[in-house]
C-alpha cells in the first residue's frame, strides 16, 4: 500500500490522476529486473488479476512516457545477413 501511495504521489507530481490502470503499470515496471514488453506488462497484470485491455496499456505507456516517468524502448529485429 505504501508503495502505491508514493506512485499516486509520483503522478500527482507530474500532473496527472493516479488512475487504477496507471498505478498498476508502474508498479509492474517498479519490480521488473529488465525491460518489458507490453504483452508482458499485460500478463503480469492478469496474473495479479488486474486485467487491463491492451489500448489502456498502450495509452497509459504514451501518457507514462510523455511526462518523463517511464522511458519505452524501441527495439527492431535486424535481418540477417548470408553470404
Amino acid at each position: 500500500m505504501l508503495q502505491n501511495e508514493g506512485i499516486a504521489a509520483s503522478l500527482h507530481r507530474v500532473g496527472l490522476k493516479s488512475t487504477n490502470p496507471r498505478i498498476y503499470i508502474l508498479e509492474v515496471l517498479v519490480r521488473a529486473k529488465s525491460p518489458l514488453r507490453v504483452k508482458d506488462i499485460c500478463k503480469k497484470l492478469t496474473d495479479k488479476q488486474k486485467e487491463i485491455d491492451m489500448v489502456t496499456i498502450y495509452r497509459s505507456i504514451e501518457t507514462l512516457s510523455e511526462k518523463g516517468m517511464i522511458r519505452p524502448s524501441i527495439l527492431v529485429k535486424m535481418p540477417h545477413i548470408t553470404n
